[in-house]
């Protein structure tokens, strides 16, 4: 089966105007996967307290701040949701990584692995029902700092709501509507990674540059206002993933717009 994209078309117009034409997602997946399933799992829970323990030390740096996440239609405040980037759809952000060596290299057992990034949401704040941009990839959470279990503090994918566990890996699927809440006074910590499903792993060149495209446009195309030269007149989108140009050639783009991402 062919993975299934949130964006199907996206063409931006002469005068700067944005054309989005999306799809809900209707396959029968699972929103949990058995964790049971993957082997690498227990490499990365047996490793919690060191990875913990050099996230920690990064944030102590940071003053416990990151990102706020760039679609903040998702949040009452910027400040809600925050993030931090160390891969982006399979382009690692080497000096965004460089705080992580332990952390990036347990990661890096996932085979497909995609996406890592940390993720922040704040006390007594909730992230709005969505879901993410393909169901070719697994997404992952990894908590590090959980204030409170249910029903204050949690997770829910379509009708089934978990409570995440400190140290356990959380495997759901980022294509069906899920929201996130935490309504205790503390600042809820996971790290957030995606991997590529087994059966899409010869397509992930292909994946991965369609996404990009996606995102180049719609977070940092149309943010830079770089509509306005003639080059990014059609459909951006379709003309990069056609030529399978997404990852090598707008790699420097993708560095330039990473706080979008």
């Amino acid at each position: 089966m062919n993975p299934w994209y949130h964006y199907k078309h996206i063409e931006i117009s002469n005068d700067g105007k944005i054309d989005v034409t999306t799809a809900d997602y209707d396959r029968d997946e699972p929103s949990f996967y058995n964790t049971d399933n993957y082997s690498w799992v227990s490499t990365i829970e047996s490793n919690f307290n060191i990875i913990k323990e050099e996230i920690e030390l990064f944030l102590r740096k940071r003053g416990f701040s990151l990102n706020p996440y760039f679609h903040e239609g998702l949040v009452d405040s910027p400040q809600d949701w925050q993030t931090y980037a160390m891969m982006v759809w399979g382009i690692e952000k080497t000096k965004s990584a460089k705080p992580f060596p332990k952390t990036m290299s347990f990661f890096k057992s996932i085979p497909g692995l995609v996406a890592v990034s940390i993720s922040r949401l704040d006390a007594n704040a909730s992230i709005k029902p969505h879901h993410g941009d393909t169901d070719a990839i697994v997404r992952g959470h990894f908590p590090l700092t959980v204030p409170i279990g249910l029903p204050d503090c949690g997770f829910q994918v379509q009708d089934e709501q978990r409570a995440w566990k400190e140290g356990k890996v959380m495997l759901f699927c980022d294509a069906h509507v899920h929201k996130a809440w935490n309504h205790s006074n503390e600042p809820r910590y996971v790290i957030i990674f995606d991997f590529i499903k087994d059966y899409h792993k010869k397509e992930k060149k292909k994946i991965t540059s369609n996404i990009i495209a996606s995102l180049l446009v719609l977070a940092g195309f149309y943010k830079l206002k770089l509509y306005r030269y003639n080059i990014f007149n059609k459909n951006v989108a379709s003309l990069i993933t056609s030529l399978g140009l997404g990852v090598r050639v707008f790699n420097p783009f993708i560095k330039l717009i990473g706080r979008f991402l």
